[in-house]
């Protein structure tokens, strides 16, 4: 379901979020504008969206990942290190067969470049690896901190259309 369309088009929004809210029980539910300017928002202990509400129980948890909305997300972000890592194997697979095959053994100096890549490609894929664990572990954060870029960009769709709603201004 699309959060705001204006004219036909869709803001820069992900669609679907990277996450879902979890209602707790007796909440009303939050319109679509609030999950996508609040992504990853957790509430402190005691709060409630209206008076009437019983606060969350105890280690509710509010936001889950979204199957297809996570999975876009990461791989956005998650698609450089993938990259690297496939280079990294590359590489070392590539410096292993023509060492294997002996190609270098005819050229001296290929041997070294082929010695060079059976050695650079390890490192290359530890480095990548490493750095997808450290993106992968960082992605809530991402998201969070995205939140309120999503928060104004809707509020800055919705006030535009307010204002279309009067008409041309004079």
């Amino acid at each position: 379901m699309p959060l705001i369309w204006v004219y036909g088009r869709r803001p820069p929004l992900p669609d679907p979020l990277p996450l879902e809210f979890q209602r707790p029980p007796r909440w009303p539910t939050p319109t679509l504008d609030w999950i996508a300017g609040n992504q990853g928002w957790e509430p402190p202990a005691g709060w409630t969206p209206v008076p009437e509400c019983s606060p969350a129980p105890p280690g509710w948890v509010f936001w889950t990942r979204s199957e297809e909305g996570w999975a876009r997300f990461a791989e956005e972000n998650l698609a450089p290190a993938k990259r690297s890592l496939w280079i990294g194997v590359g590489v070392l697979v590539g410096g292993l067969l023509l060492t294997v095959l002996g190609l270098a053994a005819t050229h001296n100096a290929l041997f070294l470049v082929f010695v060079a890549a059976i050695v650079a490609g390890p490192i290359l894929t530890i480095r990548a690896g490493s750095r997808l664990k450290e993106i992968d572990d960082g992605l809530l954060d991402r998201v969070r901190a995205l939140a309120p870029q999503y928060k104004h960009t809707l509020q800055r769709l919705a006030y535009n259309k307010y204002l279309r709603s009067f008409g041309p201004l004079s």
